[in-house]
């Protein structure tokens, strides 16, 4: 049974003509979401001449960590987070990029939401701020 993949890749060979297939190597790395342990998996990656581009790291605290290691050097290479949110992340490094909002912008969301209806929601809309003040504000360390 064909994948989705290779029907995709058949009509596109139908339809533009052969063209030069890529070989893409996936390379799995833990950092832990620590930002010590981010710094080196960085270093690792930045080091093999093999690694283009790399998706992740996840946590913003990892992000902001690795990101002075991927923008460095001769050689940059390109990282997106597809989930590290802290505004933070913006203007460390010309090589790196997020796919998901700021913190701030899920801030404003959440507090239209509150307001819209506090009077469906199961606490105190008027002690959100208190307990999300950081969050919502996107000065969270994460």
């Amino acid at each position: 049974m064909k994948s989705d993949f290779d029907l995709w890749l058949g009509a596109q060979i139908a339809e533009t003509g052969p063209f030069t297939i890529f070989v893409v190597l996936v390379r799995i790395a833990d950092d832990s979401a620590s930002e010590d342990a981010a710094v080196r998996v960085a270093q690792t990656l930045y080091d093999d001449p093999n690694v283009a581009a790399v998706v992740g790291h996840l946590t913003s605290g990892a992000s902001i960590a690795a990101a002075p290691v991927y923008g460095a050097g001769a050689h940059p290479v390109v990282m997106i987070s597809p989930s590290a949110s802290s505004p933070e992340l913006g203007g460390v490094s010309s090589y790196v990029f997020r796919i998901c909002p700021t913190d701030v912008s899920y801030g404003a969301a959440l507090a239209r939401f509150a307001l819209k209806w506090r009077h469906r929601l199961p606490c105190d809309v008027r002690r959100l701020p208190e307990r999300l003040r950081d969050w919502l504000g996107g000065r969270r360390k994460v």
